[in-house]
């Protein structure tokens, strides 16, 4: 049942992710995110990923037999998953920096609009906190309160809707002065080469 634009009950559905691209990651690092972004702004609770690189031509992944047996990994997790109470289900693959959404994305804190601000976020899902050595290695430690802009959890999207609906309101409070400062803008003429 939806009210006011709003699911009552959030669809339970679990997916894997794999990417191939003919590097070995470069810009490649970029593609298991952006997948697993639209899963997770589906709602769907990815349980593994992988990428395949290397593989510029099709049919190229079969030079690599660690990547198919990677693959039916994938396959098995995902019907691991699929047979597991979806309150129960986890990741099941690869260790990654996030313990949240398991990208290796991160990037240095800023102050959200709200003033809460981490040491480190992860750039995918939003999850603050910070980096701590542990046995010689570094690892992602989730804040005590580091959830609250996560992306992946419904509170952490709603206080994203929150800071777009304020962005709105911070617009519309001075849109006069915005039509009168992109006057020149929309005067401007470019100078022709």
């Amino acid at each position: 049942m939806i009210q006011a634009g709003i699911l009552e009950k959030i669809p339970e559905r679990v997916s894997v992710i794999i990417t191939v691209g003919g590097s070995t990651q470069n810009w490649m690092s970029l593609s298991l995110p952006a997948l697993q972004m639209s899963m997770f702004m589906q709602s769907i609770k990815v349980v593994d990923q992988m990428m395949a690189t290397k593989c510029a031509r099709p049919g190229q992944v079969l030079l690599y037999p660690e990547i198919i047996e990677r693959t039916k990994k994938l396959g098995k997790n995902l019907v691991q998953a699929m047979n597991t109470p979806y309150d129960k289900v986890q990741w099941l693959g690869e260790e990654s920096w996030c313990p949240v959404c398991h990208s290796n994305l991160m990037m240095q804190g800023k102050p959200h609009w709200d003033g809460t601000s981490y040491e480190i976020e992860c750039a995918m899902c939003g999850a603050g906190g910070s980096f701590k050595a542990d046995g010689g290695q570094f690892k992602f430690v989730v804040a005590e309160k580091g959830l609250e802009h996560c992306r992946i959890f419904t509170e952490g999207r709603f206080n994203h809707l929150k800071e777009i609906i304020e962005t709105h309101k911070h617009a519309f409070q001075n849109i006069e002065t915005i039509k009168s400062m992109s006057e020149k803008y929309k005067k401007y003429k470019l100078p022709y080469v």
